[in-house]
C-alpha cells in the first residue's frame, strides 16, 4: 500500500487494505515472486499518460484495477506506455542490409 502511494501519487489513495486487496496482493506476489514486479507496475502506471489520467481519455485506473491479473500483465508488457514521438529519427537501414557481393 505504501509503495502504491509513493509511486502513484496521481491515482486515488487507498483508505483501507481490505481482505480482497490483501488477497490480490498475495496472489500477485505468488505469481511474480518479488517486490520489483510491483515497483515496475506502479512506476509504469504513473508514467503512463493514459493510466494516470493526464491525457483525459480515461480516469478509472486505481489499485484494484491494477491488481487484476490480466491488467497487471498488460501494464508490465507496456501496453499502456506512452507512444513514441513520431519525429523520432528512424534507424539507418543500410547498416542492417547485407553489403553487395557479401
Amino acid at each position: 500500500m505504501d509503495l502504491f502511494h509513493e509511486l502513484c501519487p496521481s491515482l486515488p489513495k487507498l483508505m483501507r487494505l481490505t481482505n480482497n486487496r490483501r488477497t490480490a496482493i498475495k496472489n500477485r506476489w505468488k505469481e511474480y515472486g518479488d517486490l520489483e514486479a510491483l515497483r515496475t507496475l506502479f512506476t509504469k502506471t504513473e508514467e503512463s499518460d493514459f493510466l494516470s489520467g493526464r491525457n483525459g481519455k480515461w480516469t478509472n485506473c486505481n489499485f484494484d484495477w491494477l491488481m487484476k491479473p490480466s491488467n497487471m500483465v498488460k501494464v508490465l508488457e507496456g501496453n499502456y506506455d506512452n507512444p513514441k514521438p513520431k519525429d523520432e529519427p528512424k534507424p539507418d537501414l543500410e547498416f542492417y542490409l547485407p553489403k553487395e557481393g557479401a
